[in-house]
């Protein structure tokens, strides 16, 4: 079904805030319900993936044991596995989820504090728009379920406008905002360079977007606090090498060759891990090494009251405290390098200091003389996010390569063919992976439209966006560019 996100996200918003948000959300389901139909067919006339959307389409009897079981097994407990598990226990599914380490957000997932950030444009294409529907839903979400004040800060995100092309783009999408009265007034606002120490706290060497709503998470609180919801369990220290199917149920199985789990469905939330899986080793996720950098704080910076985005971010100081083993001392985070030819887990003084330069780049603020580590033990953080070539997540049924192939072989030879098949997918085997950078705005809306799919609810997201995010997509655009060898 094609239904907009900002109707289920409004419907929610209903019961959650005060009476003068009302009106909006009002505005915004009836508008959305008007145009759903002329905004999906615009989409889809502009994507070579519309000539044939039948590839998302299942066979009606897939989900049917899924329902019945209600058990549900998770593999990862990161962002995206924790995130998956929350929005199916809410829905009255038993979730056991299954982390290779010690603790929940031990990867990619593991930084001190992260913001909740996409990058906003303009530009009429479907990863802008998914950008500002996961954008909304995310500070949406973590508002209405208090995650916000349990693990983090509701203190607005600025998105510096650092170059004459970014500061044209930012005001291009102030315009279409404050045109179009259906959309969240106050979603976004521009501050003057001048106005940023009265709003950010500290005087910024740009304008900018102010997104009043949105905000910064520790990975590790959230996850942790997500997990704590009374139908979710989880399993520690197993690293799950192969999912294998018994009668009606799928056995997930450890190195050792013993049985961790077995329920009717599995979803897959392990990152990069996800290529040593046999149902999902083909999928073309890749790694990418990210480093964030922390350093001092002092009177002038501690004044810094929200995350600040350009080139790189600098976010509010982290406090000063004491455990019984080490006392950590204030300090900022800052980032995030990007490295594809590096997988050392090693801190890199290189990566440390252009870290360093794009803070310094933001404010004048932060001087050469702040930024230094805290101390030898304070340096910063490295780990391997998970993106795709076409930089959407992977969320959805995981396919059945071949048969899928087999099954739409003629768009290799005409892209607009149509074709009667249903999609081909495991019944049961889903994938949440390739969040990339974006783990904290992502998440949530990918959880919700996974559990919309488990569940048969009406999707968050309409028809011509999940083609966007379904993990078949590469397959079939293989096959539509001829690109199939195999």
């Amino acid at each position: 079904n094609d239904t907009y996100t900002y109707n289920k996200v409004a419907y929610k918003e209903v019961t959650d805030c005060e009476v003068s948000d009302n009106k909006v959300v009002h505005n915004e389901i009836i508008h959305s319900k008007k145009s759903q139909n002329k905004a999906t067919n615009k989409t889809r006339k502009k994507n070579a993936l519309g000539h044939s959307l039948n590839w998302l389409n299942r066979p009606k009897n897939l989900s049917k044991e899924i329902k019945k079981d209600k058990k549900i097994t998770i593999i990862g407990g990161g962002l995206a596995g924790c995130h998956t598990a929350f929005a199916l226990a809410q829905r009255g599914y038993h979730v056991t989820i299954i982390e290779n380490e010690k603790k929940l957000a031990s990867q990619a997932s593991g930084n001190q504090q992260g913001v909740v950030y996409t990058r906003l444009s303009p530009h009429d294409n479907a990863l802008n728009l998914f950008n500002q529907r996961a954008q909304i839903f995310s500070d949406n979400f973590y508002r209405s379920n208090n995650l916000y004040n349990m693990c983090g800060e509701q203190t607005g995100v600025f998105h510096a406008a650092y170059s004459t092309k970014q500061k044209n783009h930012y005001r291009e999408l102030i315009n279409i905002f404050n045109n179009k009265t259906h959309l969240e007034s106050d979603f976004i606002q521009w501050l003057n360079k001048e106005d940023t120490e009265s709003i950010c706290g500290i005087p910024l060497n740009f304008g900018g977007l102010w997104l009043k709503k949105s905000g910064w998470l520790k990975p590790i609180d959230l996850c942790q606090k997500l997990s704590t919801h009374k139908n979710i369990s989880i399993t520690y220290e197993q690293n799950i090498k192969k999912i294998k199917r018994h009668e009606r149920l799928w056995q997930c199985i450890n190195p050792q060759g013993n049985i961790v789990s077995s329920s009717s469905t599995v979803i897959i939330c392990n990152a990069h891990n996800a290529r040593q899986i046999e149902q999902t080793h083909f999928l073309p996720i890749k790694k990418i090494r990210g480093q964030v950098s922390y350093f001092k704080t002092n009177d002038a910076s501690s004044k810094l009251q929200m995350p600040i985005c350009g080139e790189g971010y600098v976010a509010p100081k982290i406090k000063e405290h004491h455990t019984h083993k080490e006392t950590t001392k204030a300090f900022h985070s800052c980032g995030a390098s990007f490295n594809l030819d590096s997988d050392s887990s090693a801190l890199d003084l290189i990566d440390e200091q252009d870290n360093y330069l794009k803070a310094s780049q933001l404010s004048n603020v932060f001087t050469n003389e702040q930024l230094a580590p805290p101390s030898p033990t304070q340096r910063g953080r490295v780990s391997f996010r998970t993106t795709s070539p076409d930089y959407f997540p992977l969320v959805g049924p995981v396919p059945i390569k071949q048969e899928l192939l087999e099954n739409f072989a003629k768009l290799e030879q005409n892209a607009k063919t149509p074709i009667e098949h249903t999609g081909s997918f495991h019944n049961g085997i889903y994938c949440h992976l390739a969040l990339g950078s974006r783990g904290l705005a992502y998440a949530p809306i990918c959880a919700e439209l996974l559990a919309d799919l488990i569940n048969g609810d009406f999707l968050c997201l309409e028809k011509s966006l999940y083609q966007h995010l379904n993990p078949a997509r590469f397959l079939i655009r293989d096959l539509q560019r001829g690109k199939i060898n195999s």
